[in-house]
């Protein structure tokens, strides 16, 4: 555990293992928000290698990324944030060999990679550090096992750990509740920090050190420091606590703040220079034992000189060294590393479970009828062989959101304020006769290729109703008069093509002189907005052909006629008491 908490080999293989993850978030941030910067946040940086490898791994994905897709890389805004007594002086005179690792990695790969800029952040992660909705992606390795405080020692007699400065066998299940308590206290104040911070569709990496088993004093861990002497022990304690994966989802939960897209726990040797995993023998314990020590002492040996005094370090650190190469000698010592991932919870979760979007969405709870057929099979939206029934459904939730909408702005607004608002409309009363129909028909018509290659589930399909609803003028005008709370002022419809890029009009040009090119425009421009949605649904892995071959549909109709949203503008006045 000790090297971990060093600014060693660890940390480095940890961020190798949750590249992945990294490269995830950035794409998961581009698709939700596509941003003109990228705000990231590394909390308890440290001043080490493995800060500058978190940064040019970013910027990596960030360049691999942007350069897939076929754009322009954004800025990226860097900051390093860690305790007032970090080496920020050393940080950032380490920072300049970023510079000749981003100009060998831009002539190696011909990649371009993204402006960046670094600054830091001195104070703790347990406090506010940012302004609200500011930050796209916080990133902490190997910080949240440490505590803010420990527990008061004032008023008590006896030592609450006697012997041991961790958690041990002879640790008293009371003492056991307080580390309990204060990690649980730390971890949900740090996730409320920083869950008004993020932005809408950011996201979080957090890795730190755990524990495999419930049994809180069942850890390499806690052996590890019972190997230290016992000077002065009675009344030390470690500020750290290593949790188990079961009590990260519980404080998770409980806060009701994130979504867990992904939790790991994985394994790694005391020695940060053995990589064998496998083996359970130690090949030279000497040397590893010299090796954990090492790594111990430039972290804790500020912690031990300020309680213990600098005069017993180097005897201290010693006798570490020899005992843990005793301990070797015997069998291997690992520890356990948490890995977690997660997004703003905004109360649906992927998956089918009870949070989950295809549980709590309203259009998904109208899905199947009182015999469990499905209400709306093949389809994801209105289309000519919608139900009728089916299609009340979806006004009357388009009259209950609208009206509720008008009751909450009306009153927020001012007596004689004003509202403008512009949405996809209808053009006529046929409810078939739909730009969204007509546009979504034609993702319907993917997925239906992939059920029948049996990529997709049919019931995946039949179960899955676009949340969406184009209103017509008489569908909007109705609902505000009946509300009695807003006069309209102005009320119209504008046509815009499907092809963002196409400006074009009707009178100049009828047809698409590049169907294939804003068949793939219109595509891109539809999953920057469904991906989410879909995905919780059906998965990540089908996106990539699903509108790959949604691209193709949208070509083949751009082919024949053009594509085109209706728009309704409307501006309205909150009506006087």
């Amino acid at each position: 555990m000790v090297y971990l908490w060093a600014l060693g080999l660890s940390k480095g293989k940890a961020l190798l293992q949750t590249k992945p993850m990294i490269e995830k978030a950035i794409k998961k941030v581009h698709t939700a928000l596509q941003p003109m910067m990228i705000l990231v946040a590394d909390l308890g940086c440290s001043s080490g290698p493995n800060t500058l490898m978190f940064v040019s791994t970013v910027i990596r994905a960030i360049a691999e990324y942007y350069n897939r897709i076929g754009q322009c890389p954004v800025d990226v805004q860097f900051f390093l944030n860690d305790l007032p007594s970090n080496d920020f002086n050393h940080l950032f005179k380490s920072l300049e060999q970023i510079d000749n690792f981003v100009a060998k990695d831009q002539n190696r790969q011909a990649t371009t990679l993204p402006q960046y800029y670094v600054a830091g952040l001195a104070s703790s992660y347990y406090r506010r550090l940012f302004p609200k909705n500011s930050v796209h992606l916080f990133h902490s390795s190997y910080a949240l096992h440490w505590r803010s405080k420990m527990f008061e020692m004032k008023n008590i007699k006896e030592p609450l750990n006697e012997g041991n400065i961790y958690i041990s066998k002879t640790t008293p299940i009371s003492t056991v509740k307080l580390y309990q308590e204060l990690f649980e206290k730390d971890f949900s104040n740090f996730l409320e920090l920083r869950s008004n911070k993020l932005i809408s569709g950011g996201q979080m990496l957090l890795t730190f050190l755990g524990r495999k088993n419930e049994d809180v004093s069942d850890g390499d861990q806690c052996t590890l420091h019972g190997l230290m002497e016992k000077k002065k022990l009675n009344n030390f304690n470690m500020p750290v606590y290593m949790p188990s994966t079961h009590e990260v989802k519980t404080i998770i939960m409980r806060s009701k703040l994130f979504i867990i897209n992904q939790i790991q726990l994985s394994e790694s040797n005391w020695d940060p220079y053995d990589d064998d995993l496998e083996g359970e023998v130690v090949l030279y314990p000497a040397q590893s034992g010299l090796n954990v020590a090492r790594s111990l002492r430039p972290v804790l040996g500020r912690l031990f000189t300020t309680y213990f005094g600098e005069s017993v370090q180097d005897v201290l650190f010693s006798r570490i060294a020899s005992n843990v190469s005793k301990y070797l000698d015997k069998r291997k010592g690992k520890h356990n590393v948490i890995a977690l991932y997660m997004e703003i919870d905004f109360g649906m979760v992927e998956g089918d479970g009870e949070n989950s979007y295809a549980k709590n969405s309203k259009l998904q709870m109208f899905q199947e009828s009182n015999n469990g057929e499905f209400l709306n099979e093949g389809n994801i939206y209105i289309a000519k062989t919608t139900p009728k029934s089916v299609i009340k459904l979806y006004q009357e939730l388009f009259y209950d959101d609208f009206s509720k909408f008008l009751e909450l702005r009306y009153q927020e607004l001012v007596s004689g304020g004003q509202m403008v608002l512009s949405f996809l409309a209808r053009k006529k009363d046929d409810l078939y006769d739909g730009n969204l129909s007509v546009l979504y028909g034609l993702i319907s018509q993917a997925l239906q290729s992939l059920v029948m290659e049996g990529l997709v589930e049919k019931e995946k399909l039949d179960s899955f109703n676009i949340p969406n609803y184009e209103p017509s003028i008489h569908e909007v005008k109705t609902v505000v008069i009946s509300s009695k709370l807003f006069t309209i002022n102005k009320i119209h419809v504008f046509e815009s093509n499907w092809d963002p890029y196409d400006d074009s009009s009707d009178q100049g040009q009828a047809i698409n002189i590049n169907p294939i090119k804003s068949g793939l425009n219109v595509a891109k421009c539809i999953r920057a907005v469904l991906e989410p949605l879909i995905a919780s649904h059906f998965g990540e892995s089908i996106l990539d052909v699903l509108f790959s071959r949604f691209a193709r549909n949208v070509t083949k109709h751009l082919e024949k006629r053009k594509g085109k949203h209706s728009v309704i503008v409307l501006s309205l006045s909150k009506r006087k008491n």
